[in-house]
């Protein structure tokens, strides 16, 4: 009887190019999903990658995910919300401010710091 052909992980995994440093990676749902130093969103897709410049010509400094969201902070003084869909919308603007933290509370609530 024949050796069946040994399995691996890597079958399973797809590399999807950042770019730029990554801050986080999460799922929205069964979607993955990096979010950037470059200020950008990569929600990786069946086919391909779609990028959403959430911080424009910012740096995503943390984010937090609930699986149906992913909240990011950026140096712009900017809390963004990014769902799965690729529809992103700004939270709040701390102007002159960084996003030091974000948090996210199953209820939909969500807590940052600006320093």
């Amino acid at each position: 009887m024949a050796d069946p052909q040994p399995n691996s992980v890597t079958q399973f995994v797809t590399a999807i190019p950042a770019g730029a440093h990554v801050t986080a990676a999460a799922f929205l749902g069964r979607i993955p999903v990096l979010a950037l130093g470059d200020g950008g969103v990569l929600l990786a897709r069946q086919g391909g990658v779609q990028r959403l410049d959430a911080h424009p010509g910012a740096a995503i400094l943390n984010a937090a995910c609930d699986g149906n969201r992913l909240v990011s902070g950026g140096d712009d003084g900017r809390v963004v919300e990014t769902r799965g869909d690729g529809d992103s919308r700004e939270i709040a603007h701390e102007k002159g401010r960084w996003i030091d933290a974000v948090a996210l509370r199953g209820d939909g609530a969500i807590a940052w710091a600006a320093g």
